[in-house]
């Protein structure tokens, strides 16, 4: 999200009532649980497999173009801006040794060619490089937007094997319930910026922290907490394959990953096949 200027004011950052803590007991039904996934392990097998193919290229490399979709809406309200209507909101946030800083979040709602004939579709996602900008402009003033590479998860250095597992899970069980509120859209940006950029899995300690004296913040601080006590006590095992949207200087994006029919590696776009199953039920 863009970074806004900080406002001159300092707040203190307090700790929550209660920090997420691993279960040391297995849960009802963990029998279930390991067949579980086991499937999901095979599902995500073959899903590296569509994104090594999707990478592969004369090149070596894929990429995409991404650009700004008509309308959305900025944290004020104002229309135009980045965010999927209803989703945005302001943040209070350090990350690092930055004071505090007013921060945008909410689902972003671009569009995105694979340059595969189907033109411009629909790319609801979320970044994980705060501190880095837009590389395109809004619509109408940008229809051309910008170039990313297609990359695998792990490439992203901040994200270690357990923290890409958290992310693959969390997009799973909690993607389309950050795209109905600006509460789930900033809880949702909250777990990728902590995961992306610390490894403490405390939402109020380390490289990314929040400031609960906003009482938005606070709401959706809680509300990432509960989601993170759920993907740390292994509640939510079911998972989506993600890859990287890389920009050289740009904020990376997050996009979904399947093998396609008869093997055809296919990219995902978030929010595209619930579009497609609306189109189709209609």
């Amino acid at each position: 999200m863009s970074v806004l200027p900080p406002d001159g004011t300092v707040a203190t950052v307090r700790p929550t009532a209660g920090t997420a803590r691993r279960m040391s007991d297995a849960p009802p039904g963990a029998s279930a649980q390991r067949k579980r996934e086991s499937d999901m392990s095979a599902i995500r097998i073959l899903a590296g497999c569509a994104l090594a193919a999707i990478l592969t290229s004369a090149a070596g490399a894929a990429f995409v173009q991404v650009r700004d979709a008509a309308g959305g809406e900025y944290p004020s309200g104002n229309p135009d801006g980045f965010f999927l209507s209803g989703t945005a909101s302001y943040n209070y946030v350090y990350f690092g040794a930055s004071p505090l800083l007013i921060e945008y979040a909410g689902t972003f709602d671009f569009e995105i060619d694979r340059g595969e004939g189907a033109g411009w579709e629909s790319l609801q996602t979320y970044c994980i490089q705060p501190t880095n900008g837009i590389p395109f402009g809004k619509q109408p003033g940008d229809l051309i937007g910008a170039t990313y590479e297609v990359r695998p998860l792990a490439d992203h250095a901040g994200l270690t094997p357990l923290q890409q597992t958290y992310t693959r899970r969390l997009w799973a069980h909690a993607f389309d319930l950050s795209t109905q509120s600006a509460l789930g859209a900033a809880a949702f940006q909250y777990l990728l910026w902590e995961f992306a950029l610390d490894d403490d899995n405390d939402l109020v300690s380390g490289a990314f922290r929040i400031d609960l004296s906003d009482p938005h913040t606070a709401q959706a601080a809680a509300l990432a907490q509960s989601w993170l006590d759920l993907l740390i006590s292994d509640a939510w095992t079911d998972e989506v394959e993600l890859a990287l949207l890389h920009h050289a200087w740009g904020q990376d994006l997050l996009v979904r990953v399947v093998p396609g029919p008869e093997g055809f590696a296919i990219i995902v776009i978030a929010g595209l096949l619930r579009q497609r199953r609306r189109r189709q039920v209609a």
